[in-house]
């Protein structure tokens, strides 16, 4: 199948067991952010936007990526109120996207447009593999095909990504099959990144590819000076959120929630950091005169990650801050207030 010409005449305008549970929705599923803490991050509950309305959002940020423009860029294009639906599912749409481009190419020997393209390959994103996929098949076929009508850039190409979709769930066995031979589907990673992996680690390319592909967890940093790891942990064991210690002063959350529903979290009792970020400031500082100044080049800094950390060092933090967050004053002032017994 071929994708139509955007002006030909008469057509108008031209399972992964640490998953949260599927979202069993209609087609007038909405997608308002959700503050129930078993869902996850960026989940929909029913009474604000439609999801073919979220489709057509991560199709269009997808498409900005494709175009060069970073994920933070094309995200911060979306309506605030969608972002954080629109942000989980594109977030699942890059994860899949290597499956989902060879997939399209099984469906429609020639590329489609560039904005009908991205829809189809976030809809087959999302819902290739059934195991994983946030809606039933059926719906996002449905709103995909929705997302198709009501935009006038893919609207004349809304019954070729029909058609395709409807023909991947009649034989999606046999094409995700003829797909398992490549690589980049396989893995969903750049072929060139994949050939560098099998050089420079032959045993565990693949275990290192599959890592990287999964969902990141959600993890916090717990303030100790305003309360303490197990006490925060049976705090959200109190809203029915499990959780587990990952370092010194750490909880991984078994699933992601919005931050307004953490306890405390407006008041500085935990804010979210990487355990690898945690990690960073202890593992640099170690064995060095912390009485002395100390100047640190951070080559990835951003705020809300090790930054944090350098917090409990004077200074450290004094040396690290000053210029990189003279930048960022709502950031930094931000921290700043839920750090404030750290400093």
């Amino acid at each position: 199948m071929n994708p139509p010409s955007s002006h030909r005449p008469g057509r108008p305008g031209g399972r992964n067991p640490s998953r949260p549970p599927r979202q069993r929705a209609s087609a007038g599923l909405s997608g308002a952010p959700s503050t129930s803490p078993g869902m996850p991050l960026g989940a929909t509950q029913p009474g604000a936007v439609a999801l073919w309305q979220q489709l057509t959002a991560v199709a269009g940020a997808l498409q900005a990526i494709r175009s060069g423009q970073s994920g933070s860029v094309a995200l911060g294009a979306v309506d605030a109120g969608l972002r954080p639906g629109v942000q989980a599912l594109l977030f699942q749409v890059l994860r899949q996207l290597g499956r989902a481009d060879a997939l399209r190419r099984q469906l429609a020997t020639r590329t489609p447009p560039p904005a009908a393209d991205a829809l189809l390959c976030t809809a087959l994103a999302l819902g290739w593999n059934p195991d994983e996929a946030p809606y039933e098949a059926f719906t996002l076929v449905n709103q995909a095909v929705e997302a198709a009508k009501h935009h006038p850039a893919t609207r004349a190409q809304a019954s070729f990504i029909n058609g395709c979709l409807r023909r991947f769930l009649r034989e999606r066995d046999a094409l995700v099959a003829a797909t398992d031979n490549d690589p980049v589907a396989r893995f969903n990673h750049p072929a060139w990144w994949i050939q560098q992996l099998r050089k420079d680690h032959p045993r565990h390319w693949e275990q290192i590819l599959r890592a990287n592909n999964a969902h990141a967890p959600m993890t916090l940093r717990i303030n100790q000076q305003k309360c303490t790891l197990p006490r925060y942990q049976k705090e959200l064991s109190a809203i029915n959120l499990e959780a587990f210690p990952v370092g010194a002063t750490g909880l991984a959350l078994e699933h992601p929630v919005p931050v307004p529903v953490l306890p405390g979290f407006a008041e500085g009792w935990a804010s979210v950091q990487d355990e690898a970020a945690q990690m960073a400031a202890p593992l640099l500082l170690k064995g060095l005169d912390l009485a002395q100044p100390l100047r640190v080049l951070d080559a990835c800094a951003a705020p809300g990650g090790k930054p944090p950390t350098c917090w409990k060092w004077p200074p450290l933090a004094r040396q690290c801050m000053s210029r990189r967050w003279r930048l960022m004053p709502s950031a930094a002032s931000a921290l700043a207030r839920r750090c404030s017994a750290w400093d």
